[in-house]
């Protein structure tokens, strides 16, 4: 699998990508740097289920202050109060970093479900519902979440394949970029069923937004 630091360099260059795509579509400027700072982000996010002590705590930090500064940002676009929105951040904060992070230490193995592709649809949807911003931009941070994450799956394939005179796959060619898992079928059903429910959600909200236009 590729280290940290690789995993970063791919998921910011992709990022990088994802942001001239946005800027050409008409996004602004900053709207874009979010993007390419969400897409390099989430290049480590997928390593929340780290065996290792040391990476596990760097991904869990970064889910946690990712997620409290959105729903910070997310409750101020709503019109919230300043104090609420900062009381929430810091709720989220605290409930991601010892609650999630509890339940994903003690549940979750290393390029089990995590590692997979609906997981990485699923982070995107779930960021579309507490980024702040217009509906499209909003589609647009939540597309760069998603890539960010794949960036990292694919970058682990690739290294998941051995370097020798004949192309060898190693033991864990296949655990990261995957769709399902066999041994978890009722887990996979359930993730499904949640990104149906979500994808219908969006489409619909999007479609409220059109008609009001």
């Amino acid at each position: 699998m590729g280290s940290f630091r690789q995993h970063i360099t791919c998921s910011t260059i992709t990022g990088v990508g994802v942001g001239a795509v946005a800027f050409h579509f008409g996004f602004s400027p900053p709207e874009c740097l979010v993007a390419v700072g969400l897409c390099s982000v989430a290049g480590m996010l997928p390593d929340i289920d780290s065996n290792t002590s040391k990476s596990f705590r760097k991904c869990l930090y970064v889910v946690a202050g990712l997620g409290a500064i959105l729903i910070v940002s997310r409750l101020w676009h709503l019109g919230f109060g300043t104090g609420l929105a900062i009381s929430c951040g810091a709720f989220a904060f605290i409930g991601i970093r010892f609650g999630i992070g509890t339940f994903i230490k003690k549940y979750t193995v290393h390029r089990g479900m995590i590692h997979s592709v609906p997981v990485a649809v699923l982070c995107g949807q779930f960021l579309f519902f507490v980024v702040s911003g217009t509906i499209e931009e909003r589609l647009i941070k939540s597309a760069a979440l998603t890539v960010g994450f794949l960036s990292h799956l694919v970058l682990d394939e690739i290294y998941s394949i051995g370097s020798s005179k004949f192309i060898n796959k190693k033991r864990s060619f296949g655990t990261a970029l995957k769709w399902t898992n066999p041994k978890k079928k009722g887990l996979v059903t359930a993730l499904y069923l949640v990104i149906f429910c979500l994808a219908c959600a969006i489409v619909r909200e999007y479609s409220c937004e059109l008609a009001l236009k």
